[in-house]
């Protein structure tokens, strides 16, 4: 019994811990980018978080659209891109009241 204790502890200590990945209302916190694709206007992402959750359309397929447009496009790319190969979280925020989902910014911490 005086070592199952121990034991018991050090297997929980050593479980990893999960990221929350998650979506609502303009938000979606620390997922990770499953899907990129680029079709005339827009790059596409999909994410692992529910993007139905969110307060805009992600229509079918669940992605969140960035314009090739903007002026932040560049940037953006080149974060989700990082992100999508090193296999890390962002956070994306969607434009409120756009009907589609379109990114706002994207950002990433440790």
């Amino acid at each position: 019994m005086r070592i199952l204790l121990p034991l018991i502890a050090l297997f929980f200590l050593t479980l990893p811990t999960a990221t929350s990945a998650n979506c609502s209302g303009e938000f979606c916190n620390n997922v990770l980018v499953t899907v990129v694709y680029i079709n005339g206007p827009n790059t596409f992402l999909r994410t692992s978080g529910d993007a139905d959750a969110l307060d805009c359309d992600p229509g079918t397929g669940d992605y969140i659209r960035m314009r090739r447009s903007d002026v932040e496009y560049e940037d953006w790319y080149a974060l989700v891109l990082t992100a999508f190969v090193q296999e890390q979280p962002i956070t994306i925020r969607t434009e409120s009241g756009t009907g589609t989902c379109y990114v706002a910014y994207i950002f990433q911490s440790k």
